[in-house]
């Protein structure tokens, strides 16, 4: 039998306040942890700090200096939200 990890029960309970059916967790498993190897990736369009997993990042720096390259200037507009920010008003 399977012994649910806190962030497992974390992500019950909030399927539970959605009224999503916990048999929605069920069929979608592993249920993967959020990544905690996140690196600053500059600020977005509004000003805000955006971070990326590593390796995600090391390619968004690729392709901004691709496009810079093309003439094409590309800017954040959201980086990695974590489990606790998703349901936050903003």
């Amino acid at each position: 039998m399977h012994t649910a990890t806190p962030y497992e029960e974390r992500v019950t309970q909030a399927l539970g306040e959605l009224r999503i059916p916990t048999s929605y967790m069920a069929r979608r498993r592993p249920l993967h942890c959020e990544c905690e190897d996140l690196v600053s990736i500059g600020l977005d369009i509004f000003g805000r700090e955006q971070r990326l997993e590593r390796r995600a990042a090391a390619q968004w720096q690729a392709m901004l200096e691709t496009a810079k390259l093309d003439g094409v200037e590309l800017v954040a507009v959201s980086g990695f939200r974590s489990f606790d920010y998703q349901p936050e008003d903003y």
